[in-house]
């Protein structure tokens, strides 16, 4: 719980401020596009996201050399598991940098956010309070939440539609991140 309030921590600041100072416009003006902005300052905040996970990464490799041999975490596991959390992570990421996009306010970047995240992680506990619990659209809203597809890779199951959806759901969150910079450019 407490590495879903990181994202918005991380991505408050990428537009909003840009908005808020006035150096979007140079940033619109250079010799770059829109796409080559957002992605740069996206693949800017997650390579800094994973950078933070290595040290995880380290404790059970650590972790493992001085544990009796099988009494350890194994790698498959470990490795499904931190790559899980570096396709949330770049989903997550994602939902916050259009976040800050959206408004001028570094803060009200940070709340939007965080209701995102938190909307997206919480869409996998809808089947426990629906009226009707095996309802299809509590299974649909289950399907789209990222706390269902953590399940698996965190069990060291490498299901390719858990990565598809991850990279296809941040796809998605750019491609619309980059309209609504678009759309922003045109106004100004």
């Amino acid at each position: 719980m407490a590495l879903l309030t990181l994202f918005p921590v991380l991505t408050m600041r990428l537009f909003a401020d840009e908005k808020r100072t006035g150096t979007i416009e140079g940033l619109f003006t250079a010799p770059v596009t829109t796409s080559q902005v957002l992605l740069a300052k996206f693949f800017a905040v997650w390579l800094s996201y994973i950078l933070l996970l290595t040290p995880i990464f380290l404790f059970f490799l650590l972790l493992n050399l001085f544990l009796p041999v099988g009494a350890g975490v194994h790698f498959g596991e470990l490795c499904s598991a931190l790559l899980g959390l570096i396709l949330i992570g770049a989903l997550n990421l994602a939902l916050g940098t259009l976040a800050s996009s959206l408004t001028n306010h570094q803060m009200i970047a940070a709340m939007v956010a965080f209701v995102f995240v938190m909307l997206h992680y919480f869409l996998g506990f809808m089947h426990q309070f629906s009226v009707v619990p095996d309802s299809s659209w509590t299974s649909a809203l289950t399907h789209f939440s990222s706390s269902e597809h953590m399940k698996q890779l965190s069990a060291g199951l490498l299901d390719t539609r858990a990565i598809l959806y991850y990279i296809s759901f941040t796809a998605l969150v750019l491609f619309l991140n980059f309209h609504v910079l678009e759309a922003r450019k045109w106004r100004a």
